[in-house]
Protein backbone atom coordinates (compact mmCIF):
# COMPACT_ATOMS: atom_id res chain seq x y z
CA UNK A 1 0.00 0.00 0.00
CA UNK A 2 1.22 3.06 -0.74
CA UNK A 3 2.09 6.13 2.21
CA UNK A 4 0.36 9.03 0.58
CA UNK A 5 1.44 11.41 3.21
CA UNK A 6 5.34 10.31 2.41
CA UNK A 7 4.66 10.73 -0.79
CA UNK A 8 2.99 14.19 -0.26
CA UNK A 9 6.23 15.18 2.21
CA UNK A 10 8.73 14.54 -1.04
CA UNK A 11 7.18 17.67 -3.35
CA UNK A 12 8.97 20.21 -3.49
CA UNK A 13 8.67 22.81 -0.47
CA UNK A 14 9.22 26.07 -2.61
CA UNK A 15 6.35 24.78 -4.55
CA UNK A 16 4.24 24.14 -1.72
CA UNK A 17 5.10 27.82 -0.60
CA UNK A 18 4.08 29.38 -4.22
CA UNK A 19 0.83 27.15 -4.33
CA UNK A 20 -0.38 27.97 -0.80
CA UNK A 21 0.69 31.93 -1.82
CA UNK A 22 -1.21 32.06 -4.83
CA UNK A 23 -4.16 30.18 -3.22
CA UNK A 24 -3.98 33.06 -0.37
CA UNK A 25 -3.12 35.96 -2.83
CA UNK A 26 -6.40 34.49 -4.86
CA UNK A 27 -8.80 34.67 -1.57
CA UNK A 28 -8.23 38.07 -0.97
CA UNK A 29 -10.07 41.16 -2.79
CA UNK A 30 -7.42 42.53 -5.91
CA UNK A 31 -7.36 44.63 -8.22
CA UNK A 32 -7.30 43.57 -12.09
CA UNK A 33 -3.80 43.42 -12.75
CA UNK A 34 -2.91 41.63 -9.43
CA UNK A 35 -5.46 39.12 -10.41
CA UNK A 36 -3.71 39.05 -13.33
CA UNK A 37 -0.48 37.94 -12.03
CA UNK A 38 -1.60 35.62 -9.55
CA UNK A 39 -2.95 33.70 -13.18
CA UNK A 40 0.25 33.85 -14.42
CA UNK A 41 1.94 32.77 -11.49
CA UNK A 42 -0.58 29.86 -11.30
CA UNK A 43 -0.16 29.04 -14.83
CA UNK A 44 4.04 28.64 -14.23
CA UNK A 45 3.26 27.24 -11.07
CA UNK A 46 1.10 24.57 -13.22
CA UNK A 47 3.93 23.84 -16.22
CA UNK A 48 6.70 24.51 -13.60
CA UNK A 49 8.62 26.44 -15.01
CA UNK A 50 9.63 28.57 -12.32
CA UNK A 51 13.59 28.26 -10.89
CA UNK A 52 15.42 28.45 -7.80
CA UNK A 53 16.56 31.67 -7.47
CA UNK A 54 19.67 31.70 -5.08
CA UNK A 55 21.24 34.61 -3.28
CA UNK A 56 23.98 34.25 -5.65
CA UNK A 57 22.20 34.25 -8.91
CA UNK A 58 20.47 37.44 -7.53
CA UNK A 59 23.85 38.63 -6.51
CA UNK A 60 25.51 37.87 -10.66
CA UNK A 61 22.59 39.03 -12.33
CA UNK A 62 22.50 42.21 -10.57
CA UNK A 63 26.35 42.73 -11.32
CA UNK A 64 25.37 43.45 -15.17
CA UNK A 65 23.10 46.54 -14.01
CA UNK A 66 24.95 49.21 -15.55
CA UNK A 67 27.37 47.74 -17.05
CA UNK A 68 28.33 48.00 -20.94
CA UNK A 69 28.69 44.31 -22.75
CA UNK A 70 31.80 45.66 -25.04
CA UNK A 71 33.50 47.01 -22.13
CA UNK A 72 32.55 44.14 -19.44
CA UNK A 73 32.47 40.91 -22.14
CA UNK A 74 34.45 38.70 -19.94
CA UNK A 75 32.16 39.49 -17.26
CA UNK A 76 29.00 39.12 -18.78
CA UNK A 77 29.75 36.23 -20.60
CA UNK A 78 30.63 34.46 -17.00
CA UNK A 79 27.00 35.67 -15.59
CA UNK A 80 25.41 34.20 -18.81
CA UNK A 81 27.40 31.24 -18.18
CA UNK A 82 26.56 30.78 -14.70
CA UNK A 83 22.88 31.55 -15.55
CA UNK A 84 22.26 28.68 -18.48
CA UNK A 85 23.61 26.53 -15.63
CA UNK A 86 20.59 26.36 -13.02
CA UNK A 87 18.16 24.30 -13.58
CA UNK A 88 15.23 25.72 -15.85
CA UNK A 89 17.14 29.11 -17.28
CA UNK A 90 18.83 28.65 -20.78
CA UNK A 91 19.65 30.85 -23.45
CA UNK A 92 16.67 32.74 -23.92
CA UNK A 93 15.42 32.63 -20.36
CA UNK A 94 19.13 34.03 -19.16
CA UNK A 95 18.93 37.02 -21.85
CA UNK A 96 15.54 37.88 -20.62
CA UNK A 97 16.65 38.41 -17.24
CA UNK A 98 19.60 40.23 -18.29
CA UNK A 99 17.33 42.17 -20.78
CA UNK A 100 15.23 43.35 -17.93
CA UNK A 101 18.56 44.83 -15.89
CA UNK A 102 19.71 46.48 -18.81
CA UNK A 103 17.81 46.63 -22.22
CA UNK A 104 20.08 48.77 -23.55
CA UNK A 105 22.77 46.60 -23.17
CA UNK A 106 20.97 42.87 -23.53
CA UNK A 107 18.66 42.24 -25.81
CA UNK A 108 16.21 38.86 -25.71
CA UNK A 109 17.72 36.10 -27.87
CA UNK A 110 15.00 33.07 -29.00
CA UNK A 111 14.46 30.98 -31.83
CA UNK A 112 13.15 33.64 -33.96
CA UNK A 113 14.75 36.78 -33.38
CA UNK A 114 18.25 34.08 -33.77
CA UNK A 115 17.01 32.95 -37.15
CA UNK A 116 16.08 36.73 -37.91
CA UNK A 117 19.05 38.09 -37.37
CA UNK A 118 21.03 35.34 -39.55
CA UNK A 119 19.42 35.24 -42.02
CA UNK A 120 19.56 39.42 -42.46
CA UNK A 121 23.22 38.59 -42.20
CA UNK A 122 23.75 35.66 -44.36
CA UNK A 123 21.40 37.13 -47.02
CA UNK A 124 19.68 34.03 -47.99
CA UNK A 125 17.65 30.82 -45.95
CA UNK A 126 19.26 30.76 -42.82
CA UNK A 127 19.17 27.01 -41.40
CA UNK A 128 18.70 27.47 -37.69
CA UNK A 129 20.41 25.09 -35.68
CA UNK A 130 19.12 24.18 -32.15
CA UNK A 131 21.90 22.00 -30.90
CA UNK A 132 24.42 24.88 -31.33
CA UNK A 133 22.00 27.28 -30.23
CA UNK A 134 22.05 25.50 -26.91
CA UNK A 135 25.08 23.74 -26.01
CA UNK A 136 26.35 25.41 -23.31
CA UNK A 137 30.25 25.67 -24.49
CA UNK A 138 28.27 27.81 -27.10
CA UNK A 139 26.24 30.20 -25.02
CA UNK A 140 28.76 32.59 -24.96
CA UNK A 141 30.01 32.56 -28.46
CA UNK A 142 26.48 32.60 -29.79
CA UNK A 143 25.39 35.64 -27.82
CA UNK A 144 28.10 37.79 -28.42
CA UNK A 145 27.65 37.10 -32.06
CA UNK A 146 23.89 37.89 -31.94
CA UNK A 147 24.57 41.51 -29.82
CA UNK A 148 26.84 42.60 -32.39
CA UNK A 149 25.01 41.52 -35.14
CA UNK A 150 22.09 43.54 -33.29
CA UNK A 151 24.14 46.58 -33.12
CA UNK A 152 25.04 46.25 -35.84
CA UNK A 153 21.27 45.82 -37.79
CA UNK A 154 20.24 48.86 -35.85
CA UNK A 155 22.60 50.97 -37.01
CA UNK A 156 22.70 49.79 -40.83
CA UNK A 157 18.62 49.38 -41.02
CA UNK A 158 16.83 51.52 -38.04
CA UNK A 159 18.66 53.82 -36.11
CA UNK A 160 19.51 56.08 -39.82
CA UNK A 161 15.58 56.01 -40.16
CA UNK A 162 12.50 57.86 -39.07
CA UNK A 163 11.48 54.68 -37.58
CA UNK A 164 12.06 56.04 -33.54
CA UNK A 165 12.80 52.70 -32.72
CA UNK A 166 15.22 52.38 -29.45
CA UNK A 167 18.01 49.63 -29.69
CA UNK A 168 15.84 47.76 -26.28
CA UNK A 169 13.17 47.14 -28.95
CA UNK A 170 15.35 45.57 -31.59
CA UNK A 171 14.86 41.59 -30.12
CA UNK A 172 10.80 42.70 -30.85
CA UNK A 173 11.63 43.68 -34.15
CA UNK A 174 13.51 40.57 -35.01
CA UNK A 175 10.93 38.50 -33.38
CA UNK A 176 8.30 39.98 -35.76
CA UNK A 177 10.58 39.66 -38.43
CA UNK A 178 10.72 36.08 -38.47
CA UNK A 179 6.87 35.75 -37.28
CA UNK A 180 6.00 37.84 -40.52
CA UNK A 181 8.06 35.31 -42.51
CA UNK A 182 8.21 31.85 -40.77
CA UNK A 183 6.81 29.96 -38.47
CA UNK A 184 9.25 27.99 -35.96
CA UNK A 185 8.44 24.78 -38.69
CA UNK A 186 9.45 26.55 -41.54
CA UNK A 187 6.23 26.88 -43.28
CA UNK A 188 5.29 29.71 -45.05
CA UNK A 189 3.30 32.58 -42.65
CA UNK A 190 0.59 34.67 -44.64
Amino acid sequence: MCDYKELLKKYPSDSKLECEDIKEGIRNPLNQDEKKILIYRAILWKINRTINVSNELIERLFSLTNLSFEENEEQVIEVLKYLVNQKGIRLPMASTLMHFLNPNQFPVIDTRAYRAIMLWKNKKEYKFDIQNFSKQENVGKVYKEYVQLCREFYEEEISNREYNIDFFDIDKVLYMMDKKNKTLNGKEKE
